[in-house]
């Protein structure tokens, strides 16, 4: 409901003090929802197994996450192989002879992934774009109905925060500064909290494997 009232309240103040004031509460928000998102994925919730599938579903689309994708990478792949090279998927080390291989862009990248001010676009890109939203569903050992599905589930809980935008927008100008407010901005915002307490969580991953 608190996230509901910060998106309402984004879309329906017209004093910019409280515009700001919403649109920074999403941030925040956001994050705790994944983390209930995070809970009902274990079966911490509720004993029944129907009821945290469905808290998770609905906690997970602010941060615009497809449920049954991020279920595979997280409890499965990671959590079933944590810090295995060749089956957990996030900050997958290199070794000397491999990092040695890539071009000079992908080296500085491997390294601007590990440090704190790249960890958020790390998490936005390499896992949330490249492997949630776009690692083909042929490649993924679950159900392509079920990833398609929560992909779509996805895209159009967008289309439907982006259509509201649009509705209380008076001008294009306006539409961009509150899918900004309301969306983008925060919207990785959450992505860069969720991939900073995993570095607080285990630290900094290093580029290199020894």
């Amino acid at each position: 409901m608190a996230y509901l009232a910060a998106f309402a309240g984004v879309l329906c103040f017209r004093d910019p003090g409280a515009v700001v004031a919403c649109s920074a509460a999403l941030g925040p928000l956001i994050a705790l929802l994944f983390r209930i998102a995070h809970d009902a994925g274990h079966h911490s919730h509720f004993r029944d197994r129907r009821l945290n599938s469905l808290v998770g579903h609905l906690c997970i689309l602010p941060s615009y996450h497809p449920y049954s994708v991020w279920l595979l990478f997280h409890n499965k792949l990671h959590h079933g192989f944590t810090n295995l090279k060749s089956r957990d998927y996030i900050w997958i080390p290199l070794s000397k002879s491999e990092y040695d291989r890539l071009t000079p862009v992908s080296r500085a990248a491997e390294r601007l992934y590990r440090s704190a001010a790249g960890v958020g676009l790390y998490y936005g890109y390499v896992i949330w774009w490249r492997k949630m939203m776009g690692q083909p569903v042929s490649h993924l050992a679950i159900s392509s109905g079920k990833a398609r599905r929560d992909r779509m589930v996805v895209r159009l809980f967008l289309l439907c925060q982006l259509g509201a935008i649009a509705a209380a927008s008076d001008s294009v100008e306006q539409f961009v500064a509150l899918a900004l407010a309301a969306v983008v901005f925060f919207g990785g915002a959450v992505l860069a909290d969720v991939a900073l307490a995993r570095l607080a969580a285990f630290g900094c991953p290093r580029a290199l494997s020894n």
